[in-house]
């Protein structure tokens, strides 16, 4: 699969996924990326790229950073 690299969309899946599979170290680096591109594109980052990168910071041990998200 060919993953266009400005779609924050599909980063944030990517995000949830590997949240979701219990992986928070893999799912970091998308949800990171998603959340650059997202204000990149002009956008605000949507409330759920946020609520995906939180629970992944959660999962990290990273509290104070998942509460900011």
């Amino acid at each position: 699969m060919k993953l266009t690299p400005t779609y924050y969309p599909a980063l944030d899946a990517f995000c949830l996924g590997y949240g979701l599979a219990q992986k928070p170290e893999q799912a970091l680096a998308y949800c990171e990326q998603a959340v650059q591109q997202a204000q990149t594109m002009g956008a605000t980052a949507s409330k759920d790229v946020l609520l995906n990168r939180g629970i992944v910071y959660a999962q990290l041990g990273r509290y104070p950073a998942a509460q900011a998200d």
